[in-house]
């Protein structure tokens, strides 16, 4: 099969190929520049340019839980709880099976937070708050790449900007949430149920200019 400049495929049948090998090189043609006018190469710097974006994976997360979550964890997802009312990184609540307080929690090697393996038995029918704190040098759109598992709800700086209800496996980047992130802290904050284990998310944010997270301790 090939495809040409035009995007339009053309099959070749194996009769009427005389050899096939494997290339060690690329298949981009060598030496393209010299095949292009000054012109061409000006655009193509320019189109570079507009692709910078600072990607960001947050090292730690601030967490407090599990909550009590109901069976399936519905109706504590549903239940306004103090985290959503005012945000305070000192205070302590009534979790599950006592007072819990805010700690820290640490993505694996491929960005997952595993609430499962953080709160034990207590997971199942639980909910949890996660927050993370960035610096933007700029106001600036960004981007939050989510994935949850099971219910979830984002709010940048006291904003809701994002709400699902599905119980299903976090995936990286299902959910690809378009944020507004003004000049200096910004807080995230992830409200995240569970019915039964598995149970985690992943969370990143990018943007045009980079982002600085403020350590969480």
């Amino acid at each position: 099969m090939l495809r040409d400049a035009n995007g339009k495929d053309h099959r070749i049948p194996k009769k009427e190929i005389e050899e096939r090998n494997s290339l060690q090189e690329s298949i981009m043609p060598a030496n393209l520049v010299a095949y292009m006018t000054e012109d061409d190469l000006l655009d193509i710097c320019e189109h570079l340019l507009t692709l910078k974006s600072a990607a960001l994976a947050p090292k730690a997360f601030r967490l407090i839980g599990p909550l009590e979550g109901g069976e399936g964890g519905d109706a504590g997802f549903e239940t306004p709880m103090e985290p959503e009312r005012k945000l305070d990184f000192a205070s302590t609540l009534k979790g599950k099976d006592g007072a819990v307080s805010w700690r820290v929690a640490r993505p694996d090697s491929a960005g997952y937070v595993n609430l499962q393996e953080i709160h034990g038995p207590s997971a199942a029918n639980s909910v949890s708050y996660a927050a993370l704190v960035l610096e933007s040098p700029v106001a600036q759109p960004g981007l939050i790449l989510l994935g949850a598992d099971d219910c979830s709800r984002l709010w940048v700086n006291g904003e809701k900007v994002h709400e699902d209800r599905a119980h299903e496996a976090a995936k990286p980047g299902k959910f690809r949430v378009p944020v507004r992130l003004k000049a200096g802290a910004n807080t995230i904050l992830l409200k995240i149920s569970n019915g039964s284990n598995p149970h985690g998310f992943f969370l990143a944010v990018s943007a045009a200019d980079e982002l600085k997270e403020v350590p969480a301790r």
